[in-house]
């Protein structure tokens, strides 16, 4: 029941992000995975796909990260690393501050958080 209230307030994070940088879709959504996290990276990819169903998120790839390290601050959730928003517009500016590489989606906005919020 826990993983279902995790994956909620993700898909409610990434969601308000999108909206905030005016976007209409998300395309990916990258997260790193507790080592202690109460959900297997196979329950999270599946609770999100229904948790995401007639949001902003719907049909976005989910990059999952494993944490190995059991110090990390994130080693018992799940930490919102960056989305990248798909491309509505020409051409999206690069914020500033991203340090991620470049999206394989053309056009595609990474939106990268400088102070990450584990969930």
């Amino acid at each position: 029941m826990h993983e279902t209230a995790l994956v909620k307030d993700l898909v409610r994070e990434i969601n308000r992000l999108a909206r905030h940088y005016g976007s209409s879709r998300v395309a990916r959504a990258h997260v790193r995975l507790g080592l202690l996290a109460p959900v297997s990276e196979e329950a999270l990819r599946e609770q999100f796909r229904h948790a995401a169903a007639h949001t902003l998120a719907e049909g976005a790839k989910l990059v999952i990260e494993k944490d190995t390290d059991l110090k990390s601050t994130v080693s018992l959730g799940v930490l919102l690393k960056r989305i990248e928003l798909s491309p509505e517009r020409p051409a999206y500016p690069r914020l500033t501050g991203t340090s991620a590489g470049e999206s394989d989606i053309e056009g595609a906005k990474d939106v990268s958080l400088s102070n990450t919020r584990g969930l």
